[in-house]
């Protein structure tokens, strides 16, 4: 395995070992507070405000190592996740073509006032058979998945992240569909066309299982044949990455060249609440929420950006810079 994707052996051990927790969650919280007390770090699964989950889900679990933290912080957390499960994967220490999430956007369910009573629990049968269809491929694994996933796209909170997470848990199974690979793998600039005709439905949404499922099929099976540049998901999520990073450089110094005289016009795209949940309220109150309820204050009771930097680095990750969230 190229040294780059050692992450993929550690990941899908520590999915499995998690799956035993599907049916004793308070059990695992109280592993995962160890966890972030061991790591010298705050514990952040929380309700709104300061009340502590009473529940999760797994791919909540993994997005709170990946999201917008150090490698540093990552690899702590890690080493402790591999104590506590007893992993025998070596905890990696590069993460080349992990997707991640935003770190004030890094759970899988609502609010506990705003999300389904069973929506944890399908988020669990979800993780649980796509561990099954990975590790055992038959029509009845993938019926199996294909009906559960079809929920779970329909809770609030879940939008592409959902492949993020199915990819983080069986990254050579399930193919990751955030901005960059898309962008990526429907550019016949970058891929051949007939692998970016697999994806040409992408612009429509969000896909269904059945479709999500035949794309991740074929896509692993143009990838086999060798054909192409890239011979895995982790190896395609990886280069697409790297040309985002190039086509960024390049914008930027078009832009620069072609528009130095340009003045430009930032725009912030805000939501109020989880899928605009607040939206009513909001607007007849005539405020805007911008979600940090974990800071206990109004905006009003800082007298400038660092203090809101300061606040919300000793409530998150303290590694963290929180310079665009003071802006904004």
């Amino acid at each position: 395995m190229d040294h780059r994707f050692q992450w993929t052996t550690f990941y899908m051990e520590l999915a499995s070992a998690l799956l035993p927790y599907k049916h004793n969650r308070s059990e695992l919280i109280k592993i995962l507070k160890l966890i972030y007390s061991d790591a010298g770090m705050n514990f952040p699964f929380k309700e709104r405000g300061k009340e502590e989950y009473e529940d999760i889900c797994p791919f909540t679990v993994f997005a709170s190592f990946n999201k917008g933290i150090t490698n540093a912080n990552r690899i702590a957390l890690l080493r402790q996740f591999a104590n506590r499960f007893s992993i025998s994967a070596e905890v990696p220490m590069e993460f080349e073509g992990i997707p991640v999430v935003m770190n004030l956007s890094a759970w899988f369910f609502a609010y506990k006032e705003n999300r389904g009573e069973h929506d944890i629990d399908h988020l669990w049968e979800l993780f649980e058979r796509a561990l099954a269809y990975s590790d055992d491929v038959s029509a009845e694994s993938r019926k199996e998945l294909m009906m559960i996933y079809d929920k779970v796209i329909k809770q609030k909170m879940i939008k592409w992240n959902i492949t993020m997470g199915l990819y983080w848990i069986r990254p050579y199974t399930f193919i990751n569909l955030d901005s960059t690979n898309r962008a990526f793998i429907t550019d016949a600039d970058h891929m051949p066309r007939n692998f970016t005709e697999i994806f040409s439905d992408l612009n429509k949404g969000l896909p269904e299982g059945e479709k999500y499922l035949s794309m991740c099929e074929q896509a692993r099976d143009a990838l086999k044949q060798k054909e192409y540049a890239y011979h895995s998901f982790p190896e395609l999520s990886y280069n697409a990455w790297k040309n985002s990073q190039s086509d960024e450089s390049v914008e930027e110094s078009r832009t620069k060249t072609v528009d130095s005289n340009v003045k430009e016009t930032a725009y912030w795209i805000y939501s109020p609440g989880d899928n605009a949940c607040m939206w009513e309220e909001f607007c007849k109150l005539g405020i805007m929420g911008i979600g940090w309820d974990d800071l206990g204050c109004s905006l009003k009771e800082f007298s400038s950006k660092e203090e809101i930097k300061e606040r919300m680095r000793k409530v998150y990750d303290a590694s963290y810079s929180y310079r665009n969230d003071a802006h904004c």
